[in-house]
């Protein structure tokens, strides 16, 4: 019985959230209960390259834990600068000429009403410009 290939898009489509790709700098912080290795309330500048309503994807220059806890703050266009708490699921490391960077994939804690309205409404807003630019 011949195996079906399965596309990216089919790939893409599989996931409970539509990723968005960005670029946008963010700043991270690990959360209180880092303290014991004493990294607790060190901003490290990040870029974010991706956000769903389900987390991020960021590169970053600091080596996090799978589990862990951090802060996130970014700005999100027109709706304005938004802090929020998300658990580290998965990391890669980059390694390149120029920098050591690990590309973290992140899932929200939990969302308030207004900032998960203000990540839809942002994801929405941005797949508008691009539908506008490619037609």
């Amino acid at each position: 019985m011949p195996m079906e290939q399965i596309s990216d898009a089919e790939k893409i489509e599989r996931r409970n959230d539509f990723r968005l790709p960005v670029s946008l700098q963010c700043s991270i912080k690990r959360r209180a209960d880092s303290e014991e290795d004493g990294c607790a309330g060190i901003d490290h500048d990040a870029n974010m390259v991706d956000i769903s309503s389900g987390g991020a994807n960021i590169l970053v220059s600091a080596l996090l834990e799978q589990g862990e806890e951090i802060s996130c703050t970014v700005t999100l266009g027109d709706y304005g600068r938004q802090d929020f708490v998300l658990t580290v699921r998965w990391i890669k490391p980059i390694v390149s000429a120029a920098a050591e960077l690990f590309k973290t994939g992140l899932q929200f804690k939990s969302l308030s009403k207004d900032e998960e309205d203000a990540v839809a409404k942002y994801i929405l807003s941005e797949q508008l410009i691009h539908l506008k630019v490619t037609r």
